[in-house]
């Protein structure tokens, strides 16, 4: 149960830093928001999506990095 709840933590965090970044990135090129932003955002999810890797176990510092890598298609969407 610890473990379960220690990985969703870290996805979850991981998310967010990748959506936080993304969006840093959009302001400093002088991306205004928009409907047409978040349209961009919710297709990069999607190709993001079709293009993601199976998990696998690949384990780095004990943190199950594959399956991190398989939902980061979810950034753009946060």
């Amino acid at each position: 149960m610890e473990t379960a709840i220690r990985m969703a933590t870290m996805q979850v965090t991981a998310w967010c830093l990748v959506a936080a970044g993304i969006l840093l990135a959009l302001g400093v090129a002088g991306v205004p928001a928009s409907l047409a932003l978040v349209g961009l955002l919710l297709v990069t999810a999607v190709g993001l999506y079709l293009t993601r890797p199976a998990p696998r176990a690949q384990y780095v510092l004990g943190i199950d990095v594959g399956s991190l890598l398989a939902v980061l298609w979810l950034a753009p969407a946060v």
